[in-house]
């Protein structure tokens, strides 16, 4: 039976909802990361011809348009979606993918004409590339089960953008996970998940939620291949 209602918590337990800040200070993070980000297109583009700093560009960003090729140590993620989703069109359907903090974005634009592929993504700021308008929801990796149906997509994968909430966010992701549907997830080695028991990438593998398909690491980040049982 499908899991229609969310409940923070769900798979983790206290370890999930301790990322969880309050709402003001949440809010107050994303103000200060967005700020961060227009002075970062500031100073590599200079303002815009009315004096404004430009809502889209490149400038310093673009750092963070990992190719889909380094998503993971373990695979090339940009493969992986062009197979399936070529598989989706032969099949009669789409293979929805969600990209969680993808940056600039500019890393999937070869990728959007794929027969069968339904894309979206999210970010904290509105400075994604412009190609990519109406497919990118401003929110937080907690925030999914608001902005997509439950058990409604394939794929979720993130590089290092679920900042801070990457149990609450594989929550999110198991709850908008079609069954058998998969995560592809790098993370930074960050406090929260150096504190036991997350050492271990098992632990993501939570009996009777998810099973760990592949994982790999390197000295400032891990990652894992999860799929939703």
């Amino acid at each position: 039976m499908a899991r229609l209602e969310f409940r923070p918590g769900f798979i983790y337990g206290w370890h999930a909802q301790l990322e969880r800040p309050p709402k003001e200070l949440s809010l107050h993070f994303t103000e200060m990361f967005r700020e961060s980000v227009l002075r970062d297109h500031y100073t590599a583009r200079g303002k815009g011809p009315g004096g404004e700093i430009p809502e889209h560009g490149i400038g310093l960003w673009t750092n963070w348009s990992t190719p889909l090729a380094h998503y993971v140590p373990f695979m090339d993620v940009g493969a992986f979606v062009i197979q399936k989703s070529h598989a989706a069109a032969q099949a009669g359907r789409k293979f929805v993918v969600v990209d969680v903090g993808l940056g600039s974005g500019e890393q999937w634009l070869h990728v959007l004409k794929t027969p069968g592929l339904e894309f979206h993504a999210t970010s904290l700021t509105p400075t994604y590339h412009p190609d990519l308008e109406g497919k990118v929801k401003i929110c937080n990796a907690d925030e999914l089960h608001n902005h997509f149906a439950p058990n409604s997509v394939d794929l979720v994968v993130t590089s290092r953008g679920m900042h801070g909430t990457e149990l609450a966010g594989l929550e999110n992701a198991h709850h908008i996970l079609v069954p058998r549907g998969e995560v592809i997830a790098r993370f930074e080695q960050s406090a929260q998940l150096r504190t036991p028991p997350i050492v271990d990438s098992a632990f993501f593998a939570a009996k009777d939620f998810f099973s760990l398909l592949n994982q790999g690491a390197d000295g400032s980040s891990f990652s894992i291949h999860l799929q939703k049982c």
